[in-house]
């Protein structure tokens, strides 16, 4: 199968040109599969032009060529065609088997601590100790400039008797709004000897986080104290017997739901006959127009503000 990634660039950015399509449309592909095509068009200068099996491959590879500048890819990723199971991708930088994702409008954040009145040398077994879990909500949002923030959702404890650490709770309050936040989901052992489940990070600009992120790769263990000492960046370290997961907030048939990371419509349909999908773009739901197979729109993969009908 082959792609053809047609990348327009302005001084000011990514500029797309209008169309007069009003929705997303699932298109079949002559080798196969389909592609979701966004309502907008994006055009080429000479040597920017990339043929190639992958999207994401190809997006990154015309950064390499100086095609653009890293901030404008946020923009590029939701303004060409993708396989309907790349939707992760395009929303928020996400390829499978990688760490990290974008946290934008649409994204429930859940951390979900196991309790224990044992420290790990003094137990006997996995659940010596073991006294209950506590699961933390909270909501990412986008304010009127694109920034991101995030709104605590709740806590529920199993059993009740068992009361959230006060580092959970926090979080939300001291993730100041910010530009761009990032989910880096990794568990590995910092030199103190704790478990680092996930770090969340947040900066005034794609550049910094790219930056941000390599010198992670090179130091996992590093502080998040050293990591934006010289920035203005924000870093927040979920570490313990925890675990830190996103989800996507959608409705279906009208009623609001968090659903698991990757969840596909075809997960969702049941014995559905019929179903719709709507897409938000340019801050309005448009439509999700099938040519060809209507199977194809089972393998879309779902996101923040998405909405479904099953009948």
């Amino acid at each position: 199968m082959k792609w053809l990634v047609l990348v327009a660039l302005c001084l000011a950015g990514c500029r797309h040109r209008s169309t007069e399509a009003t929705a997303f449309r699932l298109i079949p592909n002559a080798a196969g599969g389909s592609l979701l095509l966004p309502p907008a068009a994006v055009s080429a200068p000479v040597g920017c032009e990339i043929t190639g099996e992958d999207v994401p491959t190809a997006i990154e590879a015309l950064e390499e060529k100086n095609c653009f500048s890293v901030d404008v890819a946020k923009k590029l990723r939701e303004g060409v065609g993708m396989r309907p199971e790349q939707s992760l991708y395009a929303a928020y930088g996400y390829r499978a088997g990688s760490e990290g994702l974008d946290l934008r409008s649409g994204v429930r954040l859940k951390i979900v601590r196991a309790h224990f009145d044992k420290l790990p040398a003094q137990r006997k077994s996995a659940l010596d100790g073991y006294l209950g879990l506590t699961t933390v909500s909270f909501d990412s949002f986008e304010d009127a400039r694109g920034r991101v923030g995030f709104r605590y959702q709740g806590v529920e404890s199993k059993p009740e008797s068992v009361g959230a650490v006060g580092e959970d709770l926090a979080f939300g309050k001291e993730a100041r709004v910010m530009p761009v936040y990032r989910l880096l989901m990794l568990t590995h052992y910092v030199k103190s000897g704790k478990k680092r489940a996930a770090l969340v990070l947040g900066t005034k600009s794609v550049v910094e986080m790219r930056g941000l992120e390599l010198r992670l790769r090179e130091n996992p263990g590093e502080s998040c104290e050293a990591m934006v000492a010289r920035s203005k960046g924000v870093c927040f370290s979920f570490e313990g017997e925890l675990t830190v997961s996103p989800e996507v907030l959608v409705r279906v048939n009208g009623e609001a739901k968090a659903l698991a990371w990757g969840t596909t419509v075809k997960m969702i349909a049941g014995s559905a006959k019929t179903v719709t999908l709507r897409r938000v773009w340019g801050k309005k739901l448009r439509s999700v127009v099938v040519e060809g197979d209507p199977a194809a729109l089972l393998n879309t993969a779902l996101v923040g503000g998405d909405e479904v009908e099953l009948r």
